[in-house]
């Protein structure tokens, strides 16, 4: 097979167990795993933040922030690596027993194999059985196994065996992923957390269930830069190169002195604003902090010396600076292990002696190896690193194949890195974006094909991708997905200006008895902010909403109804829409109401709106 090197886009993630036992595998799935439900309702925070890219081995991608970005990796399992090589193919290669690396049943693979068939892939993140992935498209996506929810898939506890999407959302551009918690950015610089939230670790508030199953908003601030998921907390960097921190302040890890255990929501650390990238291992409570002139910071746990703060620190609560070198430009930590690269290339690690097999080092101690080293992903036994020239290294244990050097060597342990070899042809078969843009063209027009509307075409483009739903065979009505392919439906649109802003407010209901149970029919509003993006209240199954005269903040009450003698009312609190309360058959008879149909059709007569 064709060996895959030169012009490698660097990715890496590698994972490692805090021992080389593994977790009880859990139970097949008993079923496909499919998309997410479109109709559920996304989970939003509306409380603020405390205040007026992330390059991590939980983080992967290219960072703005700093003067070198250089790709990073993720580390999970002790047993299993991926790299995103040329042209976004992902590649895998290790542990598979909890379909952490999207191919399928096979337990473990010992040589690299192609994740899926697509080449747009953008960055992956791993965190202790699970893998979260974006494209180029800006579509999140999530396989493994996880037991808090941080798959962002509403299934605990299932195993998912290839790449899964994650809602409908296409303007995902970060994402970092630990034992427990998931963080991610979006294009309008906005943070969203999912995951476990014992103690309001996700910075979202005690408001939130212990379990937080979707992406759910941290505050309201649109100028996050980087962010990574550590092990029960998150730490982040805005625009202006301010550190943040939240969750469990395990050994100082936070990096303030001011928390004595939980930080609920996002808190400046120190009042420098000159950082430029954060790292942290999804297990363990080491962090660390490369700032614009190069200089590299610790805090929290030093288990094995792995802060790098000599033989006398086992924890400390606030930025350290490590050494007084100003060439450090990136850096991977595991549990107990942390190598880092200066920016001539050169290889330095200190930690626990598993990797080095000198001993635990207390401070940084260069490699012994030529330089010319760009990218390094490092777990509790095994570490994978990636050169200039884009050929891959990997040295520690193999026992699951994480060395990626075949069965020969199984269970073989080297101190030593060796190359990774044997990476197969790619086989590529995704949509070009030219064909991708003619499909959403083509949604857009069956969609708004008999709806006057004022909305731009960008607007109509963005509510018919909100929207999600795939065309029919004869492109005349829409589907759930294929496997739902035989119940096609319509969708009827109701264009009306609610609040009189100017902009449109898009009702539409749609569904058949296969989509949205008995009713027949599901309810969505799509409202633009002032950004001037797109989101999409109500979203569960109901007949066309009455709109009522009474209401909050410019917008009316909505009147869902449905089967059975209740009516929920649902109200406007100045964010969203939320349910009211609820009224009987009687009152409903009562109430001052016209139906989002009928409003419609005046608003289009009103306003001359033509097709």
């Amino acid at each position: 097979m064709k060996k895959i090197y030169a012009g490698l886009v660097l990715i890496l993630i590698c994972g490692g167990l805090v021992a080389q036992q593994k977790r009880t595998p859990p139970p097949p799935p008993p079923k496909p795993i499919k998309l997410l439900d479109l109709f559920k309702k996304k989970d939003k925070q509306q409380t603020t933040t405390t205040n007026t890219s992330n390059e991590s081995n939980n983080g992967i991608g290219k960072v703005t922030a700093g003067d070198l970005p250089i790709t990073q990796g993720n580390l999970t399992s002790g047993e299993y690596c991926s790299i995103i090589l040329k042209d976004g193919v992902l590649y895998g290669w290790g542990d598979n027993s909890y379909g952490q690396s999207g191919v399928g049943k096979s337990a473990s693979n010992f040589t690299p194999v192609q994740i899926t068939t697509d080449n747009d892939w953008k960055m992956v993140t791993m965190g202790g059985y699970h893998t979260l992935a974006i494209k180029t498209d800006g579509t999140l996506w999530a396989w493994g196994w996880g037991n808090d929810s941080e798959m962002g898939l509403d299934e605990l506890g299932t195993r998912v065996e290839f790449p899964t999407r994650l809602g409908r959302d296409t303007d995902w551009t970060w994402v970092s992923t630990s034992d427990g918690q998931t963080a991610a950015l979006k294009e309008n610089g906005t943070l969203w957390v999912w995951g476990n939230n014992v103690d309001a670790r996700l910075g979202v508030g005690p408001t939130v269930n212990s379990t937080c199953r979707h992406p759910y908003q941290v505050g309201r601030d649109r100028d996050w830069a980087m962010v990574v998921a550590g092990d029960a907390y998150t730490m982040a960097l805005k625009k202006d190169g301010s550190l943040w921190a939240w969750g469990v302040n395990t050994g100082g890890c936070l990096g303030t002195p001011t928390v004595t255990r939980v930080q609920q929501a996002p808190i400046q650390i120190g009042t420098d604003k000159d950082w430029a990238k954060i790292f942290t291992g999804w297990r363990g409570y080491g962090s660390f902090g490369i700032k614009k002139d190069g200089t590299l910071w610790a805090w929290g746990v030093s288990r094995s010396f792995q802060l790098g703060l000599g033989r006398n620190v086992k924890s400390i609560d606030r930025p350290t600076q490590v050494g007084t070198d100003h060439d450090w430009v990136t850096l991977a930590n595991g549990s107990m292990n942390t190598i880092a690269i200066k920016a001539d290339g050169s290889l330095w690690q200190w930690g626990n002696s598993q990797l080095s097999g000198q001993g635990d080092i207390a401070s940084p101690q260069k490699v012994n190896l030529p330089g010319g080293w760009s990218s390094v992903a490092v777990s509790q036994n095994h570490a994978v690193a990636l050169m200039n020239n884009g050929r891959v290294w990997a040295w520690g244990g193999n026992y699951y194949g994480q060395l990626g050097a075949g069965k020969t060597v199984r269970g073989a342990y080297s101190n030593a890195p060796a190359e990774v070899k044997d990476f197969p042809e790619p086989v590529i078969t995704t949509k070009s974006k030219k064909e991708l843009a003619t499909i959403l063209n083509d949604e857009t027009k069956v969609l708004f094909g008999h709806t006057r509307s004022r909305l731009s075409i960008k607007d109509k483009n963005a509510i018919a991708r909100l929207a999600g739903f795939p065309l029919s065979k004869d492109k005349k009505q829409f589907i759930l997905g294929t496997d739902a392919a035989d119940y096609p439906f319509d969708i009827q649109v109701y264009p009306t200006d609610m609040n009189k802003d100017g902009v449109e407010e898009i009702f539409m209901t749609f569904g058949n008895s296969y989509t949205s149970g008995l009713t027949g029919s599901s309810v969505v509003l799509f409202i633009r902010d002032s950004y001037g993006d797109w989101h999409k209240e109500l979203g569960f199954p109901g007949v066309t909403p009455d709109i009522l005269n009474t209401g909050n903040g410019g917008y009316p009450d909505l009147l869902i109804g449905g089967p059975g003698n209740n009516f929920p009312v649902w109200r406007w609190n100045g964010k969203e829409y939320v349910l009211n309360r609820n009224v009987s058959g009687a009152d409903y008879r009562k109430l001052h109401s016209i139906s989002a149909e009928n409003v419609s059709k005046a608003y289009i007569a009103r306003s001359a709106i033509k097709k």
